[in-house]
């Protein structure tokens, strides 16, 4: 072998070892590349772009006050808040639409009630127990009613950082979850 074809091969080399290098101890740097992790988009190296993958974040009140969620959506710069509650009232202090709307607005944070994305009350307590049969009925409500509001919310999770609220702290029993399915972009519960 020639001494020009041995330092081009060891050149490719060092090249192909640099860029496997780099694939490596750069992946976590690369924008969205940590969101599926859940950590705060603060810890990204660029802002949000268009060619980023999607995200959508669900969060639950459920042991948290009203600047513990500030707090938390803050640190994930979530730019919009879509209450996805059948009724925005809630006995807990700060958690009614009027007052946490109010709240969020103070933070720099858009608040929408999306009504039609809400689970029926009579469907909650299945749903909250895990029962798949409640997931069903939720999701065939859901097609029927709240075609409109899945459109609207495909919207605004395109172009604003975007959290689904509800109550139940574990998304897993929240409805909230079946909602982010159907949007078909990463999800990741706070």
């Amino acid at each position: 072998m020639s001494q020009r074809s041995l330092t081009a091969k060891k050149s490719s080399r060092a090249v192909t070892a640099s860029r496997a290098s780099d694939s490596v101890t750069s992946s976590s740097s690369l924008p969205g590349s940590n969101v599926m992790q859940g950590k705060p988009r603060s810890a990204r190296t660029s802002p949000r772009r268009k060619a980023d993958p999607l995200t959508v974040f669900t969060v639950g009140y459920e042991g948290r006050d009203i600047a513990d969620l500030i707090a938390l959506l803050s640190t994930h710069r979530v730019e919009t808040l879509v209450d996805v509650r059948l009724t925005p009232i809630s006995r807990k202090a700060g958690f009614s639409k009027t007052a946490l709307s109010s709240a969020l607005a103070d933070a720099g944070i858009t608040y929408l009630h999306e009504r039609g994305l809400g689970n029926p009350k009579e469907n909650r307590p299945a749903y909250r127990a895990g029962e798949k049969i409640a997931r069903r009925r939720y999701l065939a409500h859901l097609l029927q009613n709240g075609g409109d509001a899945v459109a609207r919310l495909s919207d605004i999770v395109a172009t604003s950082a975007t959290a689904l609220l509800c109550v139940e702290r574990e998304s897993s029993i929240c409805h909230r979850s079946a909602v982010a399915d159907q949007l078909g972009v990463a999800v990741v519960s706070l």
